[in-house]
């Protein structure tokens, strides 16, 4: 092989090094576009966990302090049903009306205490 053919030789194999150079760059380029796509998309998704937190912390107060109060309110109503039902018993032209209503009551605190136990109290 002379000094011609030699320097042929390597410059088809430069230019081949050359054009796999850029293939990877080329390449390279496509795979930052992905991960600037995907570092956007957790971006976004951090958002949307950072509302849902902020959401949540909200209903657990709420679930805390707000819902108990609310539940035993609606309790202590249903206590002075029962107590003036006792008082009126002894009526007897009441005491069907007395029946229905301690009915009403023991349905109402039983949904009470359905309530109270979704309410983790």
């Amino acid at each position: 092989m002379n000094d011609h053919e030699m320097m042929q030789t390597i410059l088809s194999k430069v230019d081949s090094i050359a054009s796999g150079q850029k293939n990877l760059e080329s390449r390279f380029d496509k795979l930052e576009v992905k991960v600037d796509n995907l570092e956007t998309k957790i971006d976004s998704l951090e958002i949307r966990v950072d509302g849902i937190d902020t959401r949540t912390r909200r209903l657990e107060v709420l679930l805390e302090n707000d819902i108990p109060k609310q539940i035993r309110l609606i309790a202590e109503q249903h206590g002075d049903l029962v107590a003036r039902a006792n008082e009126v018993s002894d009526y007897p032209e009441t005491k069907s009306r007395v029946s229905t209503l301690e009915t009403v009551v023991k349905s109402h605190t039983d949904d009470i205490q359905a309530l109270q136990k979704a309410a983790g109290t």
